[in-house]
């Protein structure tokens, strides 16, 4: 761009100007050459200052921007710095964090409390349940000891009834004797005692047979009766009792659940405020390394400036010496073959004229 622009500005009298850029190894130095004749040595020297100028121009220009966006960060970092370093922001933000801790804790306060509660109306109402059972458990077996005393009664009612069947036969017996002698007063008076008796022990019979085809039949029909329905209401209490004992066990599980994901929401929080200090230490030293990095390139950042004007080398670079040896021995070599050839054709022109003069004479 500078070669082109300075053509056209000043009239650029080189055909085809080059220039060669190097930098040495291990050095910020950047050399310009260039190869020409003498006669153009001004013009080289002003293509190399137009160089100098327009890339010096321009890192000027770079290093400005540069020098802009590290004195941006280091602003940016000395700014971080400075909030990580307030004691006021600290201060808001470990209170905000032991905070949220107390918070934490309380809740776990407050659900223990909760479940506490909850736990102990579910136990009252599983004692309830078992008490209920309990109580039908009783009743079964009171129902179960008055149907065996139903039992022993009728067999104690049929036994008697059997042994009064057995006394009225004796006595229907005894009467035919008593009739026989009724003539007599005596007789007549037993006869009477011996029906009365046998009177009796129709009454008695009746009594007995009443008491156990019907009465005790009938007892023992509703004590079954009780008996199936307490079995049915056992059968429902116990379910009763295994949904309470069930929701009770659950509620226990959920609850120890439900602690432990409190313990470790109050474990995760106390991280937090460990991390919190841990990234905050890390964060300034980072921010401290980078403002220093920054500023280490902003010292290293320097304007591109010319050490030295166009000169011409003090080493000839062409031609070179060698070559024009080399061309002067190949020259002189062709002139003397040339030499040899011309003294050679003149010497036979000279034989040819001797000749012909010979031949004249």
């Amino acid at each position: 761009l500078a070669i082109h622009s300075f053509s056209a500005a000043d009239g650029l009298k080189i055909a085809k100007p080059k220039i060669a850029v190097s930098s040495p190894k291990n050095s910020r130095l950047v050399v310009l050459k260039s190869t020409g004749g003498l006669k153009n040595e001004d013009d080289y020297n002003a293509l190399h200052q137009k160089v100098v100028d327009v890339v010096v121009n321009d890192h000027k220009q770079i290093i400005a921007a540069a020098l802009q966006e590290l004195s941006s960060k280091v602003e940016d970092a000395k700014i971080s710095l400075l909030a990580l370093n307030n004691p006021a922001l600290l201060k808001v933000e470990k209170t905000n964090l032991m905070s949220d801790i107390q918070e934490k804790k309380r809740a776990l306060d407050d659900l223990k409390s909760r479940q506490k509660v909850e736990i102990l109306d579910l136990s009252a109402v599983v004692a309830g349940e078992k008490a209920k059972l309990d109580d039908l458990v009783g009743q079964s077996q009171l129902l179960d000891a008055k149907l065996e005393l139903t039992d022993k009664e009728r067999l104690l009612v049929e036994r008697q009834a059997e042994e009064v069947r057995i006394a009225l036969k004796e006595v229907k017996s005894g009467r035919k004797g008593a009739a026989e002698g009724v003539a007599d007063a005596t007789n007549a008076l037993t006869l009477m005692m011996v029906e009365n008796q046998i009177e009796m022990q129709r009454t008695r019979l009746e009594r007995l047979e009443t008491r156990l085809t019907i009465d005790l039949k009938r007892q023992f029909v509703e004590l079954a009766g009780d008996k199936a329905n307490n079995s049915r209401m056992q059968g429902v209490q116990a379910k009763l009792l295994k949904g309470a004992e069930s929701a009770l066990g659950k509620r226990e599980s959920d609850a120890l659940g439900e602690i432990a994901a409190a313990q470790e929401s109050i474990v995760a929080a106390e991280n937090a405020l460990l991390k919190f200090d841990i990234d905050r230490e890390t964060e300034i030293a980072r921010q401290k390394q980078v403002v220093e990095q920054l500023l280490g390139r902003e010292a290293i950042l320097q304007n591109t400036k010319p050490l030295a004007v166009a000169m011409r080398s003090v080493e000839r670079l062409s031609p070179k010496r060698a070559l024009i040896v080399a061309l002067s021995g190949i020259a002189g070599g062709m002139f003397g073959i040339f030499l040899s050839f011309f003294v050679s054709f003149l010497g036979q022109v000279k034989r040819r004229q001797q000749q012909i003069t010979v031949e004249q004479g």
